[in-house]
């Protein structure tokens, strides 16, 4: 069984994990029709293995972009893993830009200071609150972008992925 951890962002190209502490930002880049990936919180090495073959088999797409990586969340209030795709940016200047083309309300975690970077549209569509946000780690962060989403009537249906 696999010990209890935070969570990872691994580059979908190299199969590596980004540093802990990196001074990047994560954006979650799931259409709306795609599901997460979901585990049990303490899976078996097999399964965990298997989720992740199924989440580069559905997520193939998004992971095929050069900053496509796998967001693999640990969700200490839900007691499970989840993994979604992100793409993995280097500046705050990245974030809102890709959250305005994509329209999504999500926002960006960024990984040195532990803070969630919500794009200038959403005050406008979400009541994310404010636009920096400390959280307790990606997890955390990930819940919280979800919710934003669901609350939001108005988000869009499949957002434009950036260009290469």
């Amino acid at each position: 069984m696999l010990q209890p951890w935070g969570g990872a962002t691994i580059d979908s190209h190299t199969g590596q994990a980004l540093p802990d502490g990196a001074n990047k930002y994560a954006l979650t880049i799931k259409g709306k029709h795609q599901d997460s990936i979901m585990l049990p919180e303490h899976p078996t090495a097999e399964q965990f293995n298997a989720a992740m073959d199924r989440a580069r088999h559905e997520f193939h797409d998004q992971l095929s972009m050069q900053q496509g990586h796998l967001g693999v969340f640990h969700d200490d209030e839900q007691h499970r893993i989840d993994i979604d795709p992100v793409v993995v940016v280097n500046t705050l200047h990245e974030v809102e830009t890709i959250g305005a083309a994509t329209h999504a309300i999500g926002g960006a975690y960024n990984f040195a200071d532990g803070n969630g970077y919500w794009p200038p549209h959403v005050a406008d569509v979400t009541k994310a609150g404010p636009k920096d946000v400390h959280y307790k780690g990606p997890g955390h962060w990930r819940r919280e972008a979800e919710q934003a989403q669901r609350d939001d009537p108005d988000y869009l249906a499949e957002p434009e992925m950036p260009q290469e």
